[in-house]
């Protein structure tokens, strides 16, 4: 079943063998604002970076560039990675486990922000704090890094959402007020 009550089902359950790809069609180039939306139920939660979504790889020289949101039994991190090292990012505590959750990271390229919302609350909003131009080739993925590999993440993925723009929170708290959760 999905994260929305009365909503075809089209949740995707991802089992750590699996992912999803929307191809290199997401462009978070430099400087440019956006939002990803989802229904987020880990089914799993340890001491591993889950990786929920993001196009991070390995550029020339070694060095991980590109955008990321993992989940720790720790943590739920939204991380920008430019030339090896952290240029910006957004955190939270952790989700709970066999829970739908509504998460929503928001880039805001103007401002040079980050900022990650969790069940419609503001959990973190941090400007950059390294290069604004992240970019990366690798395709953009959920439910598990398809360019490096590592811990992927293992629950249910709903109602996936990507944005060319930033959500402003009264669309996010909207979006979570519309929903029916089972």
């Amino acid at each position: 079943m999905g994260a929305l009550a009365r909503a075809a089902n089209g949740a995707a359950r991802t089992d750590g063998f699996s992912y999803l790809s929307v191809g290199k069609s997401f462009d978070v180039g430099p400087y440019r604002s956006f939002t990803v939306e989802a229904w987020v139920k880990p089914s799993q939660l340890d001491a591993q970076f889950r990786f929920v979504w993001g196009n991070e790889k390995l550029e020339p020289a070694s060095k991980r560039q590109g955008i990321e949101l993992y989940l720790r039994s720790t943590e739920t991190n939204f991380i920008r990675t430019h030339d090896g090292a952290p240029a910006g990012n957004a955190s939270s505590g952790p989700l709970v486990v066999g829970v739908f959750h509504h998460l929503v990271v928001r880039y805001d390229g103007v401002r040079r922000v980050s900022s990650l919302l969790v069940d419609g609350k503001l959990a973190s909003e941090n400007a950059d704090f390294g290069p604004s131009d992240v970019t990366s080739s690798a395709p953009f993925t959920f439910g598990a890094d398809g360019a490096l590999g590592g811990s992927p993440f293992e629950g249910t993925l709903d109602e996936l959402a990507i944005y060319d723009h930033v959500l402003p929170c009264a669309r996010v708290r909207a979006h979570l007020a519309a929903a029916k959760l089972p």
